[in-house]
Formats: structure tokens, sequence, C-alpha cells
């Protein structure tokens, strides 16, 4: 009887030495530490009592209470501005290596798109994703910001820089370009030229003719 109840005792305290339990109240991007389970709060649902958390690395959404591997943890209040949390963490000798508690993982590396410029004119620089990432797209058609930025040369379309950044040149109903129209000028000044030698070729096979009717007759 001595011996199942040293046991028991032993059992008990060999548990008590494994697990590690603290809890705690965290905001968003706040953490907490415990043996080799690293937890940071990155955001907070009141409505629904739910939180996504990053564990090591790796993202998860949190409600109430559950096992995450060795780790147990337990909600106990969510508020608009920091949740009151319990972590267990149940191992015999757990300690972080390296990086292997980081959670830069679960971090975006870019806010907005301004953030991803790889100052080439041939990508499409975007920051998407869950956590946020550059994505420098390949484009076909020429990027823009601003419809200046669209000017084709040609005063007969109209240059538009689109919501997508993608220039589009329309054209111009009922618009002449003055080239076109300097070319027009240009023909019609030719064609008068013309007019003018035939009419003084005329005019003069006319009085040649006449000289030469007087000399005979």
């Amino acid at each position: 009887m001595k011996r199942l109840l040293l046991l028991l005792i032993l059992i008990v305290y060999l548990a008590q030495v494994s697990a590690e339990t603290s809890r705690v109240k965290l905001g968003i991007d706040q953490s907490i530490l415990l043996k080799d389970k690293n937890l940071t709060v990155l955001g907070i649902d009141t409505k629904n009592d739910k939180i996504l958390a990053c564990i090591n690395g790796q993202r998860y959404i949190l409600s109430e209470k559950g096992s995450i591997g060795d780790a147990y943890i337990e909600l106990k209040s969510v508020k608009s501005d920091y949740v009151d949390l319990e972590l267990q963490v149940s191992c015999k000798k757990c300690s972080c290596i390296g990086d292997s508690c980081s959670n830069a993982a679960c971090y975006s590396l870019c806010k907005s798109d301004n953030d991803c410029n790889d100052n080439n004119d041939k990508t499409r620089d975007v920051c998407t994703g869950l956590p946020k990432t550059c994505q420098n797209l390949q484009v076909k058609e020429k990027q823009c910001n601003v419809d200046s930025e669209c000017d084709d040369g040609n005063e007969c379309t109209k240059d538009i820089c689109s919501v997508s950044h993608a220039c589009i040149n329309n054209e111009i109903d009922g618009c002449l370009a003055t080239e076109a129209i300097d070319d027009s000028k240009e023909i019609a000044k030719e064609a008068g030229v013309n007019i003018t030698l035939i009419l003084a070729f005329a005019l003069a096979s006319l009085a040649f003719l006449g000289i030469i009717k007087r000399k005979f007759l």
C-alpha cells in the first residue's frame, strides 16, 4: 500500500515538474514564451470570442480551450484590446533552439503596394496574401499612375490611365490630326500649282495659234 501511495505521489510530482502553466493578458502583437512555445496574439474577434494567434511560426484560430501539440490554451475572456488566456506546456525537456520559436513567419513583410516597388517598369508591384508579402508580377501592357504617362504622341486619342494602372488610348471621334491637315493643305497647294501651269500652257497655246493664223491669212 505504501509503495502504491509513493508511486502516485511520484506521478503527480513528475506531472507538475514537466507541465508549466502561465496566465497572462495579451494585446495584439504581444507574446508569451513558455518553455518551447512562443504564442503571439495577431488578432482579436470579440464577436465570436476567438483570437488569431501565432505559435512557433504557425497561425491558429483559437476559441475557448484546446490543445495544439503539447500546449493547452484556454481563453478566459476576450476583450476588444486584449485577451486573458492560460497557457500550459507539458514536456520534459523543452527549450527554443535557434529560430524554432520565432513568429516572424506570421508577420506581413509589407503594408501597401508601395512597399513592394522593385523599380522595374515591366512588373506590377502588389502587397498581397496573409501574411502579406510582395509579389512583382510581369506585365505586358504599359503601367501608369497618371494619364500623362500614357501619351502615345497622337493628338486624336484620349490617353487614360485606368484604375488597374494600364494605359488606354481611345480614338476621339471627328478628330483630324494636325499632320493630316497639313498633308491636305500640301495636296491642295500642289493641285493649285498644277492648275495654274495648265491654264498658263493653254493661254500660251491659244496665243501661239493666234499668231500663226494672222501670219497665213
